[in-house]
């Protein structure tokens, strides 16, 4: 009989305390479960877009073969520097060249010289009038040509010289690389191409509503926050992947972000002030958000209306004050009455 009593004014307690709590009537704090608090404050949210996309370069340059030759160097040490070798060609087709080059200019250069004494000469004559005006136009006249011929020769040799060992004409990722050393490579054969890393774009779809003005915003790729500029908006659905392509520019200054990885962004748009809550602080009961607070020495569920998550705190849009008290900790069981189970809030 004494059993039966007690086992029944257990269920009473149990049943009572379940009712309690899904009700607004304020519970006592006694409840002997693990109690953390926060106070209601005010963040900054941003209305945001989610997708995935290619980072990709805004200045690349194709570097191409400009002779016939070999690989016989391929610089793979990414960044490459400023004027340092990127590649070297080589083997019997480049040495020919360099052979047929070299001869073009000694004889330009020798001819030139020659004719630089004889105009020399001539000036005197000239000036003593000893030779006739036309003598003298011609000799100008073949001085002037064999000037032409050597510096053609001597730009075509330095040319020939820099582009069989090129150099970076500016700071840079060597990607796409379409050769390996040894192999060989034709005339405008593409080696590979040269991305600048400091000004970057990023390619992506947008499945959602995007206002065009927005020719400036933030964006968010892997937790870090970049400055940005719209390049291109496709105002059309694109066939291939259902959405809106676009191409956003960014200052990459941290050198965080490398050209050609796949990425996860988050665009930031509308910039406002709200009220905010640790996410631990939610929870979800039939689809709709509550929380509960700490009213001066009671509990109290509160349903609340919530916007947008950052980080590990959730704006609300209702419900709630800055200045509240919320749980943190054990709100997952006074809510549901549960105080003898250690449960997560949902979030």
């Amino acid at each position: 009989m004494r059993t039966r009593l007690f086992i029944w004014l257990l269920l009473f307690q149990f049943f009572f305390l379940i009712n309690a709590c899904n009700t607004n009537t304020p519970q006592p704090k006694n409840t002997g479960i693990k109690i953390a608090t926060k106070k209601v404050t005010s963040k900054k949210f941003f209305s945001e877009i989610n997708g995935y996309g290619r980072i990709e370069p805004v200045k690349s340059l194709d570097i191409e073969a400009k002779f016939d030759g070999v690989i016989t160097y391929i610089n793979t040490k990414n960044p490459i520097k400023k004027n340092e070798i990127v590649y070297k060609l080589g083997g019997p087709e480049i040495q020919l060249k360099r052979d047929e080059l070299t001869k073009k200019y000694d004889i330009a250069k020798t001819e030139f010289n020659y004719l630089n004494s004889v105009l020399k000469r001539r000036e005197i004559l000239k000036k003593n009038n000893f030779l006739s005006k036309e003598e003298y136009d011609k000799t100008i006249s073949n001085f002037n040509n064999a000037k032409d011929n050597f510096a053609r020769a001597k730009y075509n040799l330095d040319y020939f010289n820099k582009t069989i060992e090129y150099a970076a004409p500016f700071e840079g990722y060597l990607n796409n690389i379409k050769v390996k050393l040894g192999s060989e490579v034709k005339r405008n054969g593409l080696i590979g191409q040269l991305q600048d890393p400091d000004k970057l774009k990023f390619v992506g779809n947008i499945y959602s509503n995007f206002d065009q003005s927005n020719e400036n915003l933030l964006i968010k790729i892997k937790d870090q926050i970049y400055k940005g500029k719209v390049l291109y908006y496709e105002k059309g659905i694109n066939e291939k992947s259902g959405g809106h392509t676009i191409w956003i520019e960014i200052k990459n200054n941290k050198k965080n972000l490398l050209p050609g990885e796949y990425v996860k962004y988050t665009i930031l748009l509308n910039p406002h002030i709200s009220t905010a809550v640790p996410s631990s602080a939610l929870i979800i009961n039939k689809g709709n958000y509550y929380v509960v607070i700490d009213n001066k020495g009671f509990y109290e569920k509160k349903e609340v209306s919530v916007g947008t998550r950052s980080k590990d705190m959730i704006e609300i849009k209702s419900g709630l004050k800055n200045g509240d008290l919320v749980l943190t900790s054990g709100a997952f069981e006074v809510y549901f009455g549960n105080i003898k189970k250690n449960m997560k809030v949902a979030d």
